[in-house]
């Protein structure tokens, strides 16, 4: 039944992505350290969300967990020394298609979505 939903849903936007217009590339050198990272953080929060159904959010193990995840996360910054702008927006995080995206993200996930 979800197939039939997400079908015409990922054809519109493929077609809409069509109609887009290209963004400028800048020449950017790939970071090693935060692909690494962000795995190991994604790949440590899967675990700590399972263990913490099976023994409780107050187990060591998840604790640890979600120590290594925050580590994992701030690792990049410590690294660089801070976080360089990603656009040449001063709040990207304002513009609305980002917005409307956060926002159906965190309804999904609250399960009131079914």
């Amino acid at each position: 039944m979800i197939f039939f939903i997400n079908l015409p849903v990922g054809a519109a936007a493929l077609l809409l992505l069509a109609r887009t217009a290209y963004s400028p590339h800048r020449p950017v050198p790939f970071d090693v350290t935060g692909q690494i990272t962000a795995v190991i953080a994604m790949g440590v929060l899967t675990f700590e969300a399972t263990e913490a159904g099976e023994r409780g959010f107050t187990a060591p193990a998840v604790w640890g967990a979600a120590l290594l995840m925050l580590a994992a996360l701030t690792a990049p910054y410590a690294r660089q020394g801070g976080c360089e702008p990603v656009t040449d927006r001063q709040r990207p995080s304002a513009a609305p298609p980002f917005t409307c995206t956060i926002c159906a993200v965190m309804y999904a996930a609250s399960g009131d979505a079914t």
